[in-house]
């Protein structure tokens, strides 16, 4: 499964690889000298709204310029999911220890599918979406999963999953935050993990007298 390092060098040498460029004033600009300008979008309160100043200012020492939009979470949630006026957006996705919970986002007709999203419900089809062989493959993969019973076969399909998506990298995950869970000392079995919290193998707590 392929990793990134924080490798800033490596960035432009891919950017311009790729055939973007820097002009006069080492501002990144595309083949038509039109300025890499986009506005990133999150919520008030959390962790968005400090990470999103931090974003901006490493990206600027890119030559990148990023533009703060900070809304409400219901109306950042009516652009992502209703409008689909956004260029780039920040959030935090619930999950847990079951990687079927994350259906809705990764399958391409789901509900909260974020990148090369499905019509609303009621909408014409968008002219020209196509999806991606490596976005069926995710479809197959989610379904196959889901309908799996063999623990070990499960494992290799959602490892199948995870290294597509860490190829392709449609979603850039940032930060897993710290988290402290109180539970009494009565309670055996208990292994907590940042995946899902204390409480993942509930079936398999017991209590003592």
């Amino acid at each position: 499964m392929p990793f990134y390092d924080y490798n800033p060098t490596k960035a432009q040498e891919l950017l311009t690889k790729s055939g973007f460029k820097y002009n006069e004033n080492n501002r990144l600009v595309d083949q038509n000298n039109n300025e890499v300008r986009f506005t990133l979008m999150t919520s008030t309160g959390g962790a968005g709204a400090s990470l999103a100043p931090m974003i901006k200012n490493d990206l600027d020492r890119m030559g990148i310029t990023v533009d703060l939009q900070i809304l409400e979470f219901t109306a950042l949630i009516d652009k992502l999911d209703r409008s689909k006026e956004w260029e780039m957006g920040m959030l935090g996705f619930g999950g847990g220890i079951e990687p079927h919970g994350s259906f809705h986002l990764w399958y391409s007709e789901g509900a909260s599918h974020l990148f090369n999203s499905a019509p609303n419900p009621g909408e014409p089809p968008y002219p020209g979406r196509v999806i991606n062989d490596w976005e069926k493959q995710i479809d197959r993969l989610l379904i196959s999963g889901a309908k799996e019973i063999n623990e070990a076969k499960r494992r290799q399909i959602y490892g199948q999953f995870q290294t597509i998506v860490q190829s392709q990298v449609p979603l850039i995950y940032l930060v897993t935050p710290l988290a402290m869970t109180a539970i009494s000392d009565r309670v055996e079995g208990v292994a907590p993990t940042p995946a899902g919290g204390g409480l993942w193998n509930l079936d398999e707590l017991t209590l003592k007298e």
